[in-house]
């Protein structure tokens, strides 16, 4: 019985685990609100190629999705999770709302 116990904890580790990240420099925009950021990155600037790459964080610890889809109401408003296969376009947590993408 405790072995399937510790198994479960292993299990649970793995499953919520945020996967290694491989940004390098600071986000080019970080919106945060109440403990909640988010921090955005943009990815092959002015071509046709253009990214986003978004990470969100509550008082410092990432915030990961379950099975890769997942929408969450935070304080910045509510944010859908999307884990695109192309380079471009939106990866991590793209906010639902355009208006808070606009506001400075």
């Amino acid at each position: 019985m405790r072995k399937g116990w510790m198994g479960l904890i292993i299990l649970s580790a793995l499953v919520f685990a945020c996967p290694p990240r491989t940004l390098h420099g600071a986000p080019d925009r970080v919106i945060q609100k109440n403990g909640w950021a988010l921090k955005i990155w943009v990815t092959a600037k002015g071509t046709r190629s253009e990214g986003h790459v978004t990470h969100l964080y509550h008082n410092g610890t990432e915030v990961c999705p379950v099975n890769g889809k997942m929408e969450i109401s935070t304080p910045l408003g509510t944010l859908r999770y999307f884990d695109a296969a192309q380079r471009w376009g939106w990866h991590g947590w793209k906010p639902v709302s355009k208006r808070l993408l606009i506001a400075p």
